[in-house]
């Protein structure tokens, strides 16, 4: 099965009701022709507004609903500000097991994955779902362990993949380019 992963645009802020950027709106509205273009759908998102709010002007022009996964949400990697959050980051690459005290695993992030896949893959047509880099980045380096920490800062805002499903387990990724479609 084909699906596409969206990683949402420009953002306001990091907080889960954090909206888009005046730029992040502009990159939703944009959207539109690339993912009618792909004749996506149906539409998930996680449960955070930046996600929400990329996928938002794609669902109302296609006249097709939203329906959120909140497992498809950001990465918890802390309760606190972390003064070396990229550091955990790093880590959680080498050891899945690794998070900061209170905070996600890479492995956590896999069990997530199984979860969200396992109702994406069940939907019919070429579902496209919008997520987060860190859960991006997690999903793509358990199929692919030299998508490391430079692959999670090599991620754009938005960034769209076409994946290739074999029922919940993704098999392939493949960056689209977004200037193609422009």
């Amino acid at each position: 099965m084909k699906a596409y992963l969206i990683r949402h645009a420009k953002s306001s802020g990091q907080p889960r009701e954090a909206p888009l950027s005046d730029e992040g709106r502009a990159q939703a509205d944009a959207l539109i022709p690339v993912l009618q273009a792909l004749e996506a759908g149906p539409i998930f998102s996680s449960p955070y507004r930046r996600a929400m709010d990329t996928l938002a002007p794609y669902a109302n022009s296609s006249g097709q609903e939203m329906t959120t996964i909140e497992d498809l949400r950001e990465r918890h990697l802390s309760p606190v500000p972390l003064p070396d959050w990229e550091d955990h980051i790093r880590a959680s690459f080498k050891d899945p097991d690794h998070c900061a005290p209170g905070g996600e695993s890479h492995r956590d992030l896999m069990r997530r994955w199984t979860e969200a896949l396992s109702h994406i893959s069940a939907a019919q047509g070429r579902p496209v779902f919008a997520t987060h880099g860190g859960m991006t980045a997690a999903l793509f380096h358990d199929l692919d362990p030299s998508f490391g920490f430079d692959g999670w800062k090599s991620l754009s805002n938005p960034d769209l993949y076409a994946l290739t499903l074999k029922g919940p387990r993704l098999i392939r990724f493949e960056r689209l380019n977004l200037e193609v479609f422009s």
